[in-house]
C-alpha cells in the first residue's frame, strides 16, 4: 500500500513484519512516530537501501514500545536488521 497522507493506519501480523509498496511521505524520514490501538507510542525512523538479504529498497523500523531505550532496532547495522527479518518472516 503506498503511504499517501500523514497517517495510515495498518494491521500489523504477529510476526510483525509488513512489506509495502511505496512509503510515500514517509520515505527517508527519521522523526517518525506510531500511535498503537492501546494509546502507547514507538518511536520509528528510515532509511535506505534495505539491509542486504532483505530484498528491500528501503525500510522503515518502528519499535516495540516495551523495547528499551534507544531501542533494539533502530540503531542497529544492516546485518543484525536483516537477521531480524528473516526470522521473523520465518514465524508466518
Amino acid at each position: 500500500m503506498p503511504f499517501t497522507t500523514a497517517t495510515a493506519a495498518i494491521d500489523v501480523p504477529p510476526m510483525g513484519i509488513v512489506r509495502v509498496r511505496s512509503f510515500g511521505l514517509m520515505a527517508g524520514r527519521m522523526d517518525l512516530e506510531v500511535a498503537r490501538p492501546d494509546g502507547r507510542r514507538s518511536p520509528g525512523a528510515g532509511g535506505g537501501p534495505g539491509p542486504p538479504g532483505t530484498g528491500a529498497d528501503a525500510f522503515i523500523i518502528i519499535e516495540r514500545p516495551d523495547a528499551p531505550p534507544p531501542g533494539v532496532l533502530l540503531f542497529a547495522e544492516p546485518p543484525t536488521i536483516a537477521r531480524y527479518v528473516a526470522q521473523r518472516e520465518l514465524r508466518r
